[in-house]
């Protein structure tokens, strides 16, 4: 069965950020990434200071269901079809 060619990462692409051109690169977790995004702690500095223990603990809760949808999507074959076949029957 033929593979479809993987992008080489990282990626870079232009975007305007506040009106002014500016240059994105777009780079994907590996396992490591994903393994110490759930060993991450609200850091100490923080503690003191309740908004900011609430954004870190938001991020975090973020860090850790973008990690558990990562290891869904590696640990399975469940991926989007191609644009193309979704695409089939629009206009009919």
């Amino acid at each position: 069965m033929p593979t479809t060619p993987q992008p080489s990462l990282p990626i870079t692409f232009p975007v305007f950020l506040d009106d002014r051109p500016a240059i994105v690169t777009l780079d994907l977790a590996d396992n490591a990434d994903v393994i110490s995004a759930t060993r991450w702690r609200v850091p100490r500095e923080l503690e003191s200071d309740p908004a900011m223990q609430a954004r870190a603990a938001d991020a975090r809760e973020f860090t850790l269901l973008a990690a558990k949808r990562w290891r869904h999507y590696r640990d399975t074959t469940a991926t989007p079809p191609p644009l193309p076949k979704r695409c089939q029957g629009f206009g009919r």
